[in-house]
């Protein structure tokens, strides 16, 4: 198992020609009153050219093109219920990333995330109560070892003055 490179001390410079070219783009749907989807998805593609006085060049050149996610993709359902509540399921996937300067790669994880919302009367203002569990389908590994996102239930109030 490899330490947690959150633990140690790095140097950076931006000395490196590192070159990074994407695409992002978001659909947004609402075929019915009250319903809407969202479709988020971005794709990176970095290009490193490191000069002879690097140590291992064509290892840096290789981690520098894995240090970002290539592909990124979120998805949204949201539906307005009877009565103002409002239910909303969400879909997030990551490819991996493999950390410059480091054997530390983070994998590729998906996750779904529920809500539901029901709006309150407070007095004069505007007042939501709402359960959402996060990481649906279990636990998966954030960055390191250390930091592991278990499922999890939060109930919220939020208000609006």
């Amino acid at each position: 198992e490899l330490a947690d490179p959150s633990q140690t001390v790095s140097t950076f410079r931006n000395g490196d020609q590192i070159r990074l070219q994407g695409l992002e783009y978001q659909l947004n749907w609402r075929p019915h009153p009250g319903t809407r989807l969202v479709f988020n998805q971005a794709f990176i593609h970095i290009d490193s050219h490191i000069g002879p006085a690097a140590s291992d060049p064509v290892s840096f050149d290789q981690q520098a093109s894995r240090s970002a996610p290539k592909h990124q993709l979120s998805m949204l359902l949201g539906q307005t219920l009877s009565g103002g509540a409002e239910a909303s399921l969400l879909f997030f996937r990551t490819s991996s990333t493999q950390w410059l300067n480091s054997a530390w790669q983070s994998p590729a994880y998906r996750r779904a995330d529920a809500r539901l919302a029901w709006p309150v009367a407070l007095g004069p203002t505007r007042s939501t109560i709402a359960l959402t569990v996060q990481a649906l389908g279990g636990s998966y590994l954030d960055v390191w070892n250390s930091q592991r996102f278990e499922r999890r239930a939060l109930l919220t109030l939020s208000t609006r003055l």
